[in-house]
């Protein structure tokens, strides 16, 4: 077995000032779309998508939903839209923080001791 798997992950440090970041589970942070979204995203950039290959709509429009087709696909598949990154918006259900930062998912390892 690697040795990366078989040794204990090591502690986050704190900063000087004794703060250190909390501990959320592994991609817990990360995406800004809910679940609904998602998958509603999902369906309209395949749907455009379909729409501009088939010839359902030609000309312009049917070449600018091959082309912007795939942002709500992209979006869709990745959980992350960069419009609402910018503004600051999500419409994913906020996780209420632990009490302890250590107490939190994913902080706790097997072996450790409750001080």
């Amino acid at each position: 077995m690697h040795t990366a798997m078989t040794e204990p992950r090591p502690r986050p440090k704190p900063f000087r000032d004794g703060a250190s970041l909390p501990c959320e589970a592994a991609g817990a942070g990360w995406g800004n779309l809910s679940g609904a979204e998602r998958v509603l995203r999902l369906l309209v950039g395949v749907a455009m998508l379909a729409g501009g290959w088939s010839g359902a709509v030609t000309g312009i429009e049917g070449v600018a939903l091959q082309i912007f087709g795939w942002v709500p696909s992209i979006t869709g598949v990745a959980g992350w839209c960069p419009f609402y990154a910018v503004l600051g918006f999500s419409s994913r259900r906020r996780r209420r923080p632990a009490a302890d930062p250590g107490e939190g998912p994913g902080c706790r390892l097997p072996g450790d001791r409750k001080d």
